[in-house]
């Protein structure tokens, strides 16, 4: 199945799970990437403990999702991540759901710090 997904890539960082990915040979080399281009560049770069911190960061979110689930970092800026989000590909509405579940509302939410996203959750008792 393939999911259709939009963020905003200035606020959102995909992160991978297995590598090589794109033109990043593991996880090590893709984390120094992200970080120095967050980190920047001349007089407004940050200091380097912060990009550090941030590569280990990021090579801990690598390492820490050997389920496959589909990551991402909220990272509005080199000093604040303030999430990971796993996103999980579940079957829709089908054999599996229990007699009488209705589909699930979807809701429209917006943030100044996370962005604007859909919500859409499915329980079952």
């Amino acid at each position: 199945m393939a999911i259709d997904m939009d963020y905003d890539l200035d606020r959102w960082v995909y992160v991978p799970n297995v590598f090589p990915w794109e033109s990043f040979g593991d996880e090590e080399q893709w984390a120094d990437a992200v970080a120095r281009a967050f980190g920047g560049e001349g007089g407004t770069a940050a200091p380097a403990e912060l990009v550090e911190w941030l590569r280990a960061y990021l090579i801990g979110a690598v390492r820490g999702n050997r389920s496959g689930t589909i990551r991402f970092v909220h990272l509005p800026n080199i000093t604040a991540p303030h999430a990971i989000v796993d996103v999980y590909d579940m079957p829709r509405a089908g054999a599996h759901d229990p007699p009488g579940l209705t589909p699930p509302p979807q809701d429209a939410i917006a943030s100044s710090s996370a962005g604007a996203a859909a919500v859409q959750v499915k329980r079952a008792r």
